[in-house]
């Protein structure tokens, strides 16, 4: 799938490399103006809001700026032809149309358009128009998608949204679960560089029921606080939200396979097709067995159960430390370079710097709540710079091998979103704009922290999510009336 180069190399056409850079680098300069969009739209007060607060500060166009500083991208833009600029433009129009969409019209998926009663082009939705914005969502994310299959944790990261949305904290717990034993089953658990063991049927099966019942107690748990109607909308709009993907993604899955069929690596195939790219036929110089001995020697597996990698270019950017070490530090690990001093890899100190000190603006149910918040902050601080302490912390961490480490990756970064879920004022300005950010961003990370071995591009899209998180705690800042 060469959605994105496809655009990209029209240059080479004209004998241009100047020329095919050039529009390489539009995905940049769009994301800049998506992001003010997207910002400035998720920011403001609903229409029908009572409230006539503004910020004294251009948060959109803060953001989009940060953004743009950071050395990550700046490389992108300026050295190299990266898909990931037209991947991120792609991705915000996705996650802002979900969002956006479950801000205003939370209540029902199905609100009537009574000022539009002429046929159109979406007639068959003219009484459900928000359902034909789910499958223009969908097609939108089916596009990143065939720009780059990373974008399978942006797609699973929105239907934890949905499911967030519609059926409140019990129902994400529930999808989670369902997650979970589905890539369980389905031997999927591979496709995203996750350490397990295999062959231990006995150990997958057991995993497999945990998982499936858990997904059953907690939909059970939402069926009972919301009832079947707003299930039943979940559902709905999950399965129109696949179908929007299964659209832009169709063309590329049929192309593919009628070039190598259904033989061998299905995945595979369904992805990558087959081209008349030159092979290297190495049996003119070596014999079979010798070709066996050097697949051998140089298999490299992804991750071991001691949580490292014997891969260099891997590790470099991933670290070298035991157990669940190497994951939790990442936050650090890339703001510090500590692991990857290459030039433009990092992501700068904003996030690690700024998401922090925003948690303690928003707007809590009791002052007391904000206890919780110092006591997570205390954990980040000790386990990340002190040094004594940090020592216990990983020497903890370095005991808990794969896949068990898993447990506690997944605990502690859904932490957050089970506190704040619990200790936030429900209806009260932008916390729920903080919220639905928060689901994506917490299994959007924890997909890319168990699978990317850190490799900042590769999860371009959490820093929207972490940029939208600044942004938030930025407006309870700056807020004033505007009376006064």
């Amino acid at each position: 799938m060469v959605a994105w180069q496809t655009l990209t190399g029209i240059g080479f056409m004209f004998h241009s490399a100047p020329q095919a850079f050039f529009m390489n680098q539009i995905g940049g300069i769009l994301s800049i103006i998506v992001l003010v969009v997207a910002f400035g739209s998720l920011l403001k007060n609903n229409k029908t809001s009572k409230e006539t607060s503004e910020s004294f500060i251009n948060l959109p166009l803060l953001g989009a700026t940060m953004f743009y500083a950071m050395p990550m991208v700046i490389f992108q833009q300026a050295k190299d032809m990266k898909l990931d600029p037209g991947l991120f433009f792609i991705s915000v129009i996705g996650i802002y149309g979900m969002i956006y969409l479950f801000l205003r019209y939370r209540e029902s998926l199905e609100v009537k358009n009574e000022e539009s009663k002429e046929d159109t082009p979406l007639g068959f939705f003219a009484h459900h128009k928000n359902l034909a914005y789910i499958l223009i969502i969908g097609m939108i994310i089916g596009l990143a998608f065939t720009i780059k299959v990373t974008t399978l944790m942006l797609i699973l990261g929105l239907l934890g949204v949905i499911f967030y949305a519609k059926l409140g904290l019990a129902g994400f717990v529930g999808y989670f679960a369902l997650f979970v034993g589905v890539f369980t089953k389905g031997n999927l658990w591979a496709q995203l560089n996750v350490n397990y063991p295999k062959d231990d049927v006995q150990f997958l099966s057991m995993v497999t029921i945990i998982s499936f019942a858990l997904a059953v107690v907690f939909f059970a748990i939402a069926f009972y606080q919301y009832k079947a109607d707003a299930f039943k909308k979940a559902l709905l709009v999950s399965l129109i939200f696949i179908a929007g993907i299964g659209i832009s993604v169709s063309p590329w899955v049929i192309k593919n396979l009628s070039e190598s069929g259904l033989q061998g690596n299905i995945v595979g195939s369904i992805l990558n097709g087959k081209g008349d790219t030159f092979t290297v036929d190495y049996t003119k110089i070596y014999s079979k067995e010798e070709l066996m001995k050097i697949e051998n020697e140089s298999s490299i597996e992804g991750t071991s159960a001691s949580g490292k990698t014997t891969n260099e270019d891997l590790g470099r950017y991933f670290g070298y430390e035991d157990g669940a070490n190497n994951y939790l530090k990442l936050p650090l690990n890339l703001t510090m370079q500590s692991n990857q001093p290459g030039e433009y890899t990092e992501i700068t100190p904003f996030f690690l710097a700024l998401i922090p000190i925003i948690f303690l603006f928003l707007a809590y149910k009791k002052p007391l709540w904000i206890l919780g918040l110092v006591t997570l902050l205390g954990f980040e601080y000790a386990y990340f710079f002190n040094t004594e302490l940090s020592r216990i912390i990983s020497a903890f961490f370095a005991s808990k091998d794969l896949p068990g480490g898993y447990v506690y990756i997944a605990f502690l970064l859904f932490l957050p979103l089970f506190y704040f879920t619990f200790s936030l004022k429900k209806n009260e300005k932008k916390t729920e704009l903080f919220l639905l950010n928060l689901v994506f961003a917490s299994f959007y990370v924890f997909l890319f922290v168990i699978a990317a071995y850190g490799i900042v591009w590769y999860g371009i899209s959490m820093y929207f999510s972490f940029l939208l998180a600044i942004l938030t705690g930025g407006w309870y800042m700056s807020e004033y009336k505007k009376e006064e």
